[in-house]
């Protein structure tokens, strides 16, 4: 057996095994090793992916210098394009879901485009943040807060009357043991905006349970 190095540079759009293995005319195996390289855009997404409620972003694709071709799609109906420059944007966003770009590049060691894609998240911030929870709550018991979480999103919980004294952080707060009706809020951020909300947690009323009657009977 005799492995032969061509040095050969072969192209592929996905990772690939070429081998080959030939008989020559004496009757000897040979081994003829080949370089493969995969070819694929190379590309960075850009723009404000967090959007402050019906306000409008743009998402746009950074590249070198090359032939270039996009295909953007809303991954709630991934058939259908809803783009083809090297930017998308979006108008009076008023909820969050998954997009997508397909980028294609031409190469011309394979006269032909390789394409690559990614995904991205649109988050919508709300200025009127629902806060779920409060209600009334039984005499020194807590109550548990929450607003939708999303990990691209801070929160910071606090009283009105006192907003630099955070309680906690996180989509969920539970509050201490309640004997008198309090107000929370929560401060809702990520890039450029920023929600609020508030709540107020009853309480109510304590109260003793007695028992009349005789404790001897017959």
């Amino acid at each position: 057996d005799k492995v032969v190095e061509l040095g050969y540079n072969f192209f592929a759009e996905n990772d690939t095994l070429i081998s080959r293995t030939y008989i020559s005319y004496q009757g000897f195996d040979s081994i003829v090793r080949v370089n493969v390289h995969v070819l694929e855009p190379e590309y960075a997404l850009a723009g404000n992916m967090l959007v402050c409620m019906g306000l409008n972003t743009e998402i746009s694709v950074t590249h070198g210098t090359g032939s270039f071709t996009y295909s953007w799609r809303d991954e709630q109906n991934p058939n259908t394009p809803i783009g083809t420059e090297s930017s998308l944007t979006l108008t009076n966003v008023t909820e969050g879901h998954p997009y997508s770009v397909t980028v294609e590049q031409y190469f011309e060691q394979v006269e032909e485009y390789c394409s690559s894609s990614q995904s991205f998240d649109i988050s919508v911030i709300e200025t009127d943040v629902t806060i779920n929870g409060g209600g009334i709550v039984c005499y020194n018991s807590s109550e548990t807060l929450r607003v939708p979480d999303d990990e691209n999103l801070e929160y910071v919980w606090y009283q009105p009357a006192n907003p630099t004294n955070h309680l906690g952080t996180g989509s969920t707060f539970t509050t201490a043991n309640l004997t008198a009706p309090m107000t929370y809020a929560v401060s809702v951020s990520g890039g450029a905006c920023t929600g609020t909300g508030s709540i107020t947690v009853n309480v109510a009323p304590q109260f003793s349970v007695s028992i009349s009657g005789d404790n001897e009977v017959c």
